[in-house]
This record gives C-alpha cells, structure tokens and sequence, in this order.
C-alpha cells in the first residue's frame, strides 16, 4: 500500500467486501470464485503466438497461482457495469458498437505486496510537460501523477458480453476482430497501401469490436 509516508495523497486499503455495484459485478462475472478468477485471467492473456500454446500457458498460470497463501488482487470491470446498465435502462432500443483493446503487454503490471501481477491491471501513462514523451508508470496507478496520468484498462469482450446480457435483459451482442469488423465496414481500397500493405487489417491485434443489432445477432 502506499500512502503518506511515500510522499503519495492516496493509499490503497483492502477492507470486506461490501459494495453492492462491486459485489452484482463480481457475482455476474464468477469473481467470487478462483475459478472465475482464472478464467478472467485467462481472457485478458495476449492472444500471440501460436494457439496451440495458450492451454499450457493457462495451465502454468493456474499453477502459479495455487498457493492458498497468495493474495489474488483483481480490478473488477464496475465502470463497465454501470455504464452498459444506465445505457439500456436510457434507451432500450438501442444499437451498440463498441470498440476497445482486448489484452496489454505482460510487463508493466502492478505487482502488489511484490506478489504477481493484478487480473485485469491497467496500464499507466503520462506526457511530459513539455509532451513528445511518453512515461509509463508499471501499471502503478498510484505512483502517476494525479489528475495528469491515463489509466486505461484492457476489455474481456467474455465478461462485457455477460454484463451486457445482465443489463439489456438477455440480449446478445457480436465480438468481431478488428480485421473482420475493417472488412464489413471500411473503404480499404482507401487505406491500402501501394505495397498492398493495409493498417486496418494487419494492425490493432490486441483490439476488438463488440455489436449489437444486425451486426451482432
């Protein structure tokens, strides 16, 4: 935790757990389990390299993780929750498209207590005063200066379609690439390069579209 001592204005404090958003949330998505736990672990993983290797993977973590001992830190997606909730409650005939990255680097994660890192860690962020610069803060949105740092935290597009069943009463939504979605919807001929290289199609890797409607079933 950090607090006065470091020079900081904020410290981070665990206490029951009794948040009624923050309770619905974890309950919706498993986070009351270590099994749920897992699987958003799982979800958040960068999907590189060959898919054949990402069982083991999951199952190195899993072992790693299986000390009783070891204290599971976990940042529960309720911004999401609420948004996707006032939104269908404000207007039920809704369309939907949503866009955001999928997974982060593994480096840069905060490692509370020097344990290993948070589920779902943002990423943090911050400009130089005089800009062109670009400082990451490992993932320790304590340490970045307040009011001034991004903190920007990866999507489970698993868990947004869950909270977005919850929220519209049983509606369903799409994950799409971001090729696949560029595909449907871009002017490629307009994006493409003279090599025949296209940035909409081979860039952005890590991100994904969420839909609803015609586009999401």
């Amino acid at each position: 935790a950090s607090g006065p001592a470091s020079g900081r204005p904020f410290r981070e404090e665990f206490e029951p757990l009794a948040d009624p958003v923050l309770v619905e949330a974890s309950e919706l998505l498993g986070l009351d389990s270590a099994e749920g736990v897992d699987e958003l672990e799982a979800q958040l993983m960068p999907r590189t390299g060959p898919s054949w290797l990402r069982p083991l993977q999951r199952g190195l973590m899993q072992l790693s993780r299986a000390a009783p001992s070891v204290r599971r830190d976990v940042f529960v997606p309720t911004g999401c929750h609420l948004l996707l909730t006032r939104l269908c409650d404000a207007f039920p005939e809704h369309q939907l498209t949503l866009a955001d990255f999928r997974y982060w680097s593994p480096e840069g994660a905060p490692r509370p207590s020097g344990g290993p890192p948070a589920v779902n860690a943002p990423v943090v962020q911050s400009q130089s005063e005089t800009g062109g610069e670009t400082r990451d803060w490992n993932g320790d949105y304590l340490a970045g200066p307040f009011g001034e740092a991004d903190v920007m935290f990866a999507t489970s597009f698993e868990a947004l379609g869950k909270l977005y069943a919850h929220a519209s009463g049983g509606r369903s939504g799409a994950t799409v690439s971001t090729a696949d979605f560029m595909q449907r919807h871009a002017r490629l001929e307009a994006t493409t390069t003279a090599s025949g290289y296209n940035p909409l199609l081979k860039d952005f890797v890590n991100q994904a579209f969420f839909v609803t409607g015609e586009d999401g079933g």
